[in-house]
């Protein structure tokens, strides 16, 4: 498994370079990697800077479709476990985010 230490310093590495924009297929892995983190309490503290990325990143049809699903489980939680983190979204926001959390299979 990934241990604590390596998750927060693979963590600061990746987020420094979040959105993604040159190596697109990486977005699997490294939002694969951030559901875990995130399942495991390691991103807590940070989610509040992550959220509006993700979200911006759902709506990206440069993000392949396996990356949009990890984004998707992601947006998910944070609406069910941290509803205080949307409240930054206007509805209109929030209507769109539910439509694509929707159409991504979430």
């Amino acid at each position: 498994g990934i241990n604590a230490e390596y998750g927060k310093q693979w963590y600061q590495r990746r987020v420094r370079g979040l959105p993604l924009r040159e190596d697109m297929e990486e977005n699997v892995t490294v939002y694969s990697c951030m559901r875990y983190l995130m399942g495991a309490g390691a991103l807590n503290t940070h989610l509040p800077a992550l959220v509006p990325i993700f979200a911006a990143e759902l709506s990206n049809r440069k993000v392949g479709e396996e990356g949009r699903a990890e984004l998707a489980q992601i947006m998910t939680a944070v609406m069910t476990g941290y509803p205080d983190l949307m409240k930054n979204f206007g509805q209109d926001d929030l209507a769109k985010l539910q439509g694509l959390l929707v159409n991504n299979g979430s």
